[in-house]
């Protein structure tokens, strides 16, 4: 077909197996990682902003750095989130940030 054109004779009517469709190549598709990497955590006007590569988040649970849990967010359902209420000012935060997936990333947010 690519080099010249495909010319042939056929009787009238319908026939639906005439051709195959044949793939030889099997596509590639990269899988999603959740990973620190690709969760983004930055200051923004309304509060902290949590952007991940396209990962449904399912909750986000914001602890100081003694290990308390100051705050939680819980069915958030999308792929990102702002943390609004916290102290923003010389705070160190551990966010644990759960994927709908229930895979787990924890990152240390210091301001």
């Amino acid at each position: 077909i690519k080099i010249s054109p495909y010319l042939f004779s056929s009787q009238i009517g319908m026939f639906d197996e005439r051709f195959q469709l044949v793939f030889s190549q099997v596509l590639n598709v990269t899988e999603v990682s959740f990973n620190p990497s690709s969760v983004i955590v930055f200051k923004a006007p309304e509060g902290l902003k949590v952007v991940t590569n396209n990962v449904v988040i399912k909750d986000i649970y914001v602890y100081d750095i003694s290990g308390r849990l100051i705050l939680k967010k819980e069915n958030i359902n999308e792929s990102s989130s702002v943390i609004a209420g916290l102290p923003l000012a010389h705070n160190v935060f551990l966010l644990k940030i759960i994927s709908r997936e229930d895979n787990i990333v924890t990152t240390k947010v210091i301001n």
